[in-house]
């Protein structure tokens, strides 16, 4: 007769709490569910009791391909020869992000930022001739870009329970601007920051027969 008792239904472990989270991101962040759809789920995963209650959370996400993100995003220009791949997405998820230096953001690049924190600097990035459009979707998270001067920005958006700073600043004339940027704000109890800086200078080279480069010589030929 205790054969015949009904099993405890499978409890869901960290791990597949985390990866129903994972999966639930990587879909709002292509655009598959939206901030409401998101959330909703998210609290969802986070109280499911049984192995079905948590797989539930992710139904009808196995099928990415049923919709077509590719043929509503516009064609990348040309790369040039020494131009890498450009960046679609920044993903953060109870971590932090931080691109910066020489990097190439797509023509469309999509940042999702889930209880965790991303800063896009964008004064040393190769940004693609024309426009570039940035959607940002935070939730309970933090996002800051930082623009150079010569970069026509635009900051559209909304948020509940949070913010959207835009400092709109342009130290140099709108005639030198070579790029623009677009940016989508959806923010849920988080903040977005938009920040206008200058670029940083490069260090000057010490020159060989300066004082100090004559100084440093010497002390390699003392120690050499």
């Amino acid at each position: 007769m205790a054969d015949d008792a009904p099993r405890p239904a499978p409890k869901p472990t960290t791990e597949r709490r985390d990866a129903a989270v994972a999966k639930l991101t990587q879909a709002f962040a292509s655009g598959r569910i939206e901030m409401e759809d998101l959330e909703a789920r998210l609290d969802l995963v986070m109280h499911a009791q049984t192995m079905d209650e948590l797989n539930a959370t992710v139904a009808g996400l196995e099928t990415p391909h049923s919709v077509s993100r590719d043929s509503a995003v516009a064609p990348a220009p040309p790369f040039r020869i020494d131009r890498p791949k450009g960046s679609k997405r920044t993903i953060v998820f109870m971590s932090a992000s931080h691109r910066r230096g020489r990097w190439v953001p797509a023509p469309q690049h999509h940042v999702t930022a889930v209880m965790g924190a991303a800063k896009l600097d964008l004064r040393d990035a190769e940004l693609a001739d024309g426009l570039t459009e940035i959607f940002i979707n935070v939730l309970m998270g933090g996002v800051e870009v930082i623009a150079p001067p010569d970069v026509d920005i635009e900051v559209d958006g909304w948020a509940l329970m949070g913010a959207v700073d835009h400092r709109d600043i342009h130290p140099a004339p709108l005639e030198i601007q070579k790029h623009r940027v677009r940016i989508y704000a959806r923010v849920l109890m988080g903040g977005v920051e938009v920040k206008v800086r200058d670029r940083k200078a490069a260090k000057p080279a010490i020159e060989e027969e300066d004082e100090v480069g004559k100084r440093r010589k010497r002390k390699r030929l003392a120690d050499g």
